[in-house]
């Protein structure tokens, strides 16, 4: 099989090549045309090294199977390429009208709000321990800190803070969390 980028009809062919009167190489084949078969019977059947032909294929014309195959031929891309050379040739205007992209953006906010609300939380504890006990948090307490990624068990260390009065009461607290998330 012979795939052509150019537009022209699927044909068969003949090829032979000869050399001192012998026939060194004589096959057959077809030449089809991307852009005149159908895609979404493509990506059902062919082998997975050729998915990223899809999007050279015949589709509806519907605005979110394009920026499906956009979305789809962006993140076949990522295999190769970096995001920086990806987002320069696939503008991501073109992926946004993609049902998945929607999924994946509103997962992205998620993540990204609650990771800014414990961030949030972790700054006002370290400011209020410093002002409650007039010593500043070290950079392994603040680590120890950040490495609480769930909002209620910060807001509880959040409470404790306000009634701790010296940095050592507030680490009894928060060995106590540790150890209630390591299961102890």
């Amino acid at each position: 099989m012979f795939i052509n980028l150019t537009g022209q009809r699927y044909k068969d062919e003949y090829y032979t090549y000869e050399c001192l009167d012998l026939t060194v190489i004589d096959f057959n084949y077809r030449q089809y045309n991307l852009s005149e078969m159908n895609g979404r019977e493509f990506i059902h059947t062919a082998p997975i090294g050729l998915l990223p032909l899809v999007p050279l294929m015949r589709h509806s014309d519907s605005e979110q199977a394009r920026a499906s195959l956009f979305l789809g031929l962006a993140v076949i891309s990522s295999l190769k390429l970096s995001k920086e050379i990806i987002l320069k040739v696939i503008e991501v205007s073109k992926m946004e009208n993609s049902p998945l992209f929607d999924g994946i953006r509103e997962e992205w906010m998620s993540k990204g709000e609650d990771k800014g609300k414990v961030k949030g939380i972790i700054f006002a504890i370290l400011k209020t321990l410093e002002k409650n006990t007039g010593q500043k948090p070290d950079k392994f307490f603040e680590s120890r800190l950040c490495s609480i990624d769930n909002e209620d068990t910060i807001e509880k260390l959040f409470y404790a803070t306000i009634e701790a009065k010296s940095l050592e009461q507030f680490m009894i607290a928060l060995e106590k969390v540790e150890q209630e998330r390591a299961g102890r």
